[in-house]
């Protein structure tokens, strides 16, 4: 009974050696796992943080765009409401700038928002536009009526300065 003894023992050794064994396998894929699920992790927080980024730089571009259009129609009822006023040439020049702006940061929005967002914002700042140009038709005839008047009273003077009898 001995020798049966004997290889009950071993073979509880041998159980215990493969338990063992089982185990540390098992910790190495629960590890390995573990590292891949991180890893994984890591790549969905990276690409949340892209997004998130992209998504803050087309709000702070939407609330530019807002701004300027705000500004532009503010300006321009202004101007329609004031029929006797006189621009500077500086004071066309600088809406002149702030359309440009609108009208990029407009084209910049479009391709960062869905269609149909693109389409309304598209229709109000081509509207404004219209409007804009509208005002640039109306400011440079009166400019040149202006002008052409200046030259009719140039004329005159130079007339009526001239000896009548020399």
């Amino acid at each position: 009974m001995c020798i049966v003894f004997q290889d009950v023992s071993r073979s509880s050794t041998k159980n215990k050696k493969t338990f063992a064994e089982k185990l540390t396998t098992k910790l190495d894929k629960l590890s390995n796992s573990n590292s891949k699920l991180h890893k994984e992790w890591d790549r969905v927080r990276y690409r949340f943080a892209q997004r998130q980024e992209l998504w803050n730089a087309s709000k702070r571009l939407e609330t530019e765009l807002q701004v300027r259009k705000h500004q532009l129609e503010m300006w321009l009822r202004g101007i329609v409401n004031e029929h006797s006023a006189v621009m500077t040439n500086e004071e066309v020049e600088t809406k002149g700038k702030l359309v440009a702006d609108l009208a990029g940061l407009c084209k910049d929005f479009m391709n960062k928002t869905s269609a149909q967002e693109a389409l309304a914002i598209q229709a109000e700042v081509d509207g404004l536009l219209r409007k804009w140009r509208n005002l640039l038709a109306v400011l440079t005839s009166e400019r040149k009526a202006a002008f052409g008047l200046c030259e009719r009273v140039d004329k005159l003077s130079l007339l009526l300065s001239q000896n009548i009898n020399p």
